[in-house]
C-alpha cells in the first residue's frame, strides 16, 4: 500500500534547531487510544539510556540511525525507513516518527540489510513505513532477488507515503497522515521518556537518529561543535532542563566520560564575563598589565584599582578597530614575582599573599573584566605555586599566565622550561576547573622563544578544561616580534593558540603588524 499526495517533490531543509522546551516528552499522538483489547499490537516502549551520559559517536548516517533505534526503544510495532542517500526521505521520515512514535532506519548505508531486518525483529515490528519518492523505484517487491528500493521484510506488512507529504512548514500533510494512521494496525498507548535530553550537532546526517530520540520522548538540544559549554544560551538550557540521563547524537561529543563533565559544568549555570563557559567562544583578548597590590604587598586603593580596571577597558576600546570580531579586556597581574634574592623559603620568588588580591578580582568582576594571575616562579614549580591561589582561580573570570623566562629549573639554562613541568600546571588548573564546575580557563605561557619550552610535542593540554596560549612574549623590536611570532608558531602543537605582545607608543605601525599576524592571536597584551 502507498500513500501518496499530489504534487511535485518539495526540498526541504527539515533539521532540527531546537532549544529545549520542557522535558515534558514530545513525541507524537499515538496511533490509537489505549485499549486492553488482546487484537492490539503491544505499544511502543522507550528505554531510558543504559547511563546518565551516553554518545552515539557514529558519523554516517545508516549506523547512527540503528545506533538511536537500539539505545531509545525496545518495542515499536511501527518502524519508518528511509533511504541513506536522501535527505528529503528522510526529512519525510523523520516528521512520520514523532507522529506516530516509532523510530527510523536508514537503508542502502553503511549497515547491511541483514542487520536492519534483525532490529525490525528485535522491536517487533508488525509494519515498516517507507518513504516513497518520485525518482525512488518503487515500492519494496515481494521477493529479495527483484529490484527494490528497500529490503524485503517478510514479518512486516508495508504502507508507503510519499516524501512529498511533508509541507513546507516542516509538518505532515493532514490528509496523508490520516491515510496512513487508518492504515496502521491498532496498537496501544506508547509508553515515552521524560527528563532526556538528546544533545545534536545539527547535521544532515543526525536527522533519522534525532527523530527516533524525538519519538521516544527525549527532547533536542543542537550544540554546533560538541561541546555544551560553547554559547550562553546552551549554557541556560542545560541548566534549566534537569535532565535525568543526556544521549549525545554524534561523534564531536567525544567520549561519554569527557562529555559528562563538561555537562556537570554547564547545568552548574556559570558563565564566563562575556557570556557561555570557553574562554574564546565568543571573545579575542586584550590584556594590561597591572598590581594589586602596594609595594608593601597591601590590597592597593580602590582609586588604584578602577584606574587599572579602566586602563584595560580603554585598551580593549583603542584596539577594538583592529582586531575583528569582539574583543574583551583582560588584566595580568603577578601574585608571585621573580626576586634576585632566595627569600625564607629559598625559591627566589616572592608571594603575594591571596587576601590581599581580593578587592582587584571584585571590581574586574564587575566590570566584566578578565583576570590573568602571573606567576613568576623562581627556582619553584608552577605547580607549586598554584595551589596557593585556589580562591582565587576558583572565580570564573581568572586564569592564569605562566611566566616561563623567570622559571630557574636546575641543570637547564635560565627561561626554559619542560612541558612535563608546564602539563602539570595545566593539569592542577584542569583538576579545579573540573571539581569546582568552572568554566574553561586561560592558560597563558609567556615564550621569549621557541626554545622556552624545552619540548613543545609532549605538552599535554588536558580535555578541553583550559585554553592554552603561547605568548610571545620577546621584548624585540617590532620585526624581531614578528619573527619570533612566526618561530612560535612553526614550534606550538595543534590546539595551542598564539597569542601576541604589542608595544602601544608606535601605534599605526604595531595596529599594521597585529592585522598581518597569521593566525590572528586570540590574546594581545600590552607592554604598559
Amino acid at each position: 500500500m502507498t500513500i501518496r499526495r499530489r504534487g511535485g517533490v518539495r526540498v526541504l531543509a527539515a533539521l532540527l534547531t531546537v532549544a529545549v522546551l520542557g522535558l515534558a516528552g514530545c513525541s507524537g499522538q499515538p496511533q490509537a487510544e489505549e485499549t486492553t483489547s488482546p487484537s492490539r499490537t503491544r505499544a511502543a516502549e522507550a528505554q531510558a539510556p543504559a547511563a546518565p551520559v551516553v554518545v552515539l559517536g557514529a558519523s554516517e548516517s545508516a549506523a547512527l540511525a540503528l545506533s538511536a533505534s537500539q539505545t531509545f526503544f525496545t518495542t515499536a510495532p511501527v518502524v519508518v525507513l528511509a533511504r541513506a542517500d536522501s535527505p528529503s526521505e528522510q526529512e519525510t521520515a523523520a516528521a512520520v516518527a514523532v507522529e506516530i512514535t516509532a523510530p527510523v532506519l536508514l537503508v542502502g548505508g553503511s549497515v547491511a540489510d541483514k542487520a536492519i531486518r534483525a532490529e525490525i525483529k528485535r522491536l517487533g515490528a508488525r509494519a515498516v513505513v517507507v518513504i516513497t519518492n518520485d525518482d525512488a523505484v518503487g515500492l519494496p517487491s515481494a521477493t529479495p532477488t527483484e529490484s527494490s528500493a528497500y529490503p524485503t521484510f517478510p514479518d512486516a506488512e508495508r504502507i508507503g507515503i510519499d516524501a512529498d507529504a511533508l509541507l513546507d512548514t516542516g509538518e505532515l500533510d493532514p490528509r496523508d497522515l490520516a491515510d496512513l494512521r487508518r492504515k496502521l494496525p491498532a496498537v496501544a498507548h506508547p509508553e515515552t521518556l521524560k527528563e532526556v535530553l538528546a544533545l545534536t550537532e545539527g547535521t544532515a546526517a543526525q536527522t533519522a537518529a534525532v527523530a527516533t530520540a524525538r519519538a521516544a520522548g527525549a527532547v533536542p538540544l543542537v550544540v554546533p561543535g560538541g561541546d555544551p559549554r560553547a554559547k550562553a544560551e546552551i549554557v541556560e538550557a542545560v541548566a534549566q532542563a534537569h535532565a535525568l540521563a543526556v544521549v549525545a547524537i554524534g561523534a564531536s561529543f567525544g567520549t561519554s566520560a569527557s562529555l559528562e563533565w563538561k555537562l556537570r559544568t554547564a547545568e552548574g549555570g556559570t558563565e564566563l564575563p562575556g557570556g557561555g563557559q570557553l574562554v574564546f567562544g565568543n571573545y579575542r583578548y586584550v590584556a594590561v598589565p597591572g598590581m594589586a597590590v602596594t609595594a608593601s604587598f597591601r590590597a592597593a586603593s580602590a582609586d588604584a584599582i578602577s584606574r587599572t580596571v579602566l586602563r584595560a577597558e580603554s585598551a580593549r576600546e583603542s584596539l577594538a578597530a583592529d582586531v575583528s570580531g569582539p574583543l574583551a579586556a583582560a588584566l595580568e597581574i603577578p601574585v608571585t614575582m621573580a626576586s634576585r634574592s632566595p627569600g625564607g623559603d629559598g625559591n627566589f620568588s616572592l608571594e603575594i599573599p591571596a587576601d590581599q588580591l581580593v578587592p582587584l578580582l571584585d571590581a574586574a568582576a564587575t566590570a566584566g573584566v578578565y583576570v590573568l594571575l602571573r606567576f613568576e616562579p623562581g627556582t619553584a614549580s608552577f605547580a607549586e605555586q598554584i595551589p596557593e591561589y585556589v580562591g582565587a582561580l576558583s572565580r570564573p573570570g581568572v586564569g592564569v599566565s605562566l611566566d616561563i623566562d623567570t622559571r630557574r629549573e636546575s641543570g637547564m639554562r635560565y627561561g626554559t622550561v619542560s612541558a612535563r613541568e608546564v602539563s602539570e600546571a595545566i593539569a592542577a588548573v584542569s583538576e579545579l576547573v573540573r571539581s569546582k564546575r568552572l568554566p574553561q580557563k586561560m592558560v597563558v605561557l609567556r615564550a621569549s622563544s621557541p626554545q622556552a619550552v624545552a619540548d613543545w610535542t609532549e605538552l599535554r593540554l588536558g580535555q578541553g578544561e583550559v585554553a592554552v596560549v603561547a605568548l610571545q612574549a620577546n621584548a624585540a623590536w617590532l620585526t624581531g616580534r614578528v619573527r619570533g611570532y612566526d618561530d612560535l608558531k612553526a614550534a606550538i602543537p595543534a590546539g595551542v593558540r598564539l597569542g601576541w605582545t604589542i608595544d602601544t607608543k608606535n601605534r599605526a605601525a604595531e595596529a599594521d603588524a597585529l592585522k598581518g599576524l597569521e593566525p590572528a592571536p586570540g590574546l594581545v597584551v600590552t607592554t604598559r
